[in-house]
């Protein structure tokens, strides 16, 4: 199925979802939906947000929010900054790898990289 060629929709962000702060929404394509439910029944994993290429985490070293990440004028500016620079429209998703904390997701250093497909 890979490489995927995936278009980008918009750039959004968030103040309530610390792992979706500033995200790149792409296109749901049958191909990337069918990507997915395979990465699921492999993992066992739960149904994800809708696809998306993260830009920035709100989440600082505690597992904790920051104060500036419910700053939605702050979050809006940076989207709005990362779409004036970002002059892709288009992604290839190639390489996928499936990562696992220790302990909570939100201890994003501590993320390794347990399998590349």
């Amino acid at each position: 199925m890979l490489p995927l060629r995936i278009k980008r929709q918009h750039i959004s962000f968030s103040t309530t979802a610390p792992m979706m702060a500033v995200v790149i929404y792409v296109e749901d394509t049958p191909d990337l939906r069918t990507f997915r439910a395979d990465l699921r029944l492999i993992t066992g994993a739960v149904e994800p947000p809708p696809p998306h290429i993260s830009l920035l985490y709100a989440v600082d070293e505690t597992g904790r929010q920051p104060t500036w990440s419910s700053d939605d004028r702050r979050l809006k500016s940076i989207s709005e900054e990362c779409g004036r620079r970002l002059d892709a429209v288009e992604f290839v998703l190639g390489r996928p790898g499936i990562v696992a904390p220790a302990g909570a997701w939100t201890n994003i250093k501590s993320w390794r990289v347990v399998r590349k497909l």
